[in-house]
């Protein structure tokens, strides 16, 4: 027991925080390298549309955001220099370079950071959790059912790097599916696979910010924004269901405002077809941002609100979770101050 508690602590001193076990089919395709070195420039090699132009030296601080289309070429009608990460590096004064692509989740931005570090930056800016959840329903993650034991016993032994290393190993070949339903689709989100969701996402962006700590780069990590006013995905009308608590948080609105949000952000929680991160993602980020010493930035409270109820403006979306110009503008603003205060001095 003592050699495997000295091998544990050997591991987590040289390769930092368990990353999740489990091998995934992501956004990205392999690469030998996600970004690498052509010339005097940093090529993006994953980014399909409109990709970044980064000089290998740079004599200014600079930044780099990562996400997922909600970041990069998620909305039609708004070009990549309307997009936040260039309104931030025009309010601040500096390049901040868009990393954004379609589908990234921190599996991926995982993958595209352990390359990002060989060169110098000031900051990364970590924005992309709707995905975590998206993806895993799209492309039927993590279904094995384990039942609740199993569920809890996995979760203690991904805690430890030993039994993450070996994990991935074994399944170094190949990554995870669920088979669909009777009808060939996959189902929704069940508790089990919501909770492997929310442990991966948190595990991942630790191991995100380890990396950046570990060559000096300051962490931002940005809360979940998204339409909660949208109507859920799932269909389902049971008690407990979305579509149900949805409905009276519709009737509410109007002569209680602040219950009605509580009733719109549970409607959104309660909502099997993942698409929009729910308060947990949010609250386990916020606690990564905590434990790791990187800064948060609560942009759901920051930015515009709906002119009745306390959540974000129906303005800033063209749908739950992609971004108008005028939202885009809206978390740029609330972005910025961070990263100013990340490069100041530097």
């Amino acid at each position: 027991m003592l050699a495997l508690l000295a091998l544990e602590g050997g591991l987590r001193l040289v390769m930092g925080p368990p990353p999740p076990p489990v091998r995934v089919f992501g956004a990205l395709k392999d690469y030998d390298q996600y970004l690498s070195e052509q010339g005097v420039y940093i090529v993006a090699n994953y980014v399909q549309n409109n990709a970044p132009t980064i000089p290998l030296q740079s004599k200014t601080p600079r930044c780099a955001v990562l996400g997922g289309s909600s970041v990069h070429d998620g909305s039609p009608s708004v070009p990549t220099a309307a997009e936040f990460p260039a309104l931030i590096g025009e309010a601040v004064g500096i390049p901040v370079v868009n990393l954004g692509a379609p589908g990234l989740d921190s599996f991926d931005m995982v993958r595209i950071v352990e390359d990002l570090v060989q060169w110098k930056w000031s900051c990364i800016v970590l924005y992309g959790p709707h995905n975590d959840f998206g993806n895993a329903f799209f492309q039927a993650r993590f279904g094995t059912p384990l039942g609740a034991f199993g569920a809890r016993a996995l979760a203690f032994m991904e805690r430890f790097q030993l039994f993450t290393q070996v994990a991935r190993l074994v399944n170094a070949t190949g990554g995870t599916r669920l088979k669909g339903n009777d009808h060939g689709a996959p189902s929704g989100l069940d508790d089990e696979r919501f909770e492997r969701i929310l442990r991966y996402l948190e595990q991942n962006h630790r191991r995100m910010a380890w990396l950046a700590e570990q060559h000096g780069i300051e962490t931002i990590i940005v809360s979940p924004v998204g339409h909660t006013l949208n109507q859920p995905g799932d269909p389902c009308t049971s008690p407990g269901c979305a579509w149900p608590i949805y409905k009276q948080a519709m009737n509410t609105a109007d002569w209680n405002p602040q219950k009605a949000a509580q009733l719109f952000r549970e409607a959104r929680d309660a909502d099997r077809i993942g698409l929009r991160a729910p308060t947990a993602a949010t609250e386990a980020l916020h606690q990564v941002a905590i434990d790791t010493g990187s800064v948060w930035v609560d942009a759901e409270k920051m930015v515009p609100q709906h002119q009745l109820v306390p959540l974000p403006s129906p303005l800033l979306f063209t749908d739950g979770v992609h971004f108008t110009a005028a939202g885009h503008r809206a978390m740029a603003e609330a972005i910025a101050p961070a990263v100013r205060q990340a490069v100041a001095g530097r």
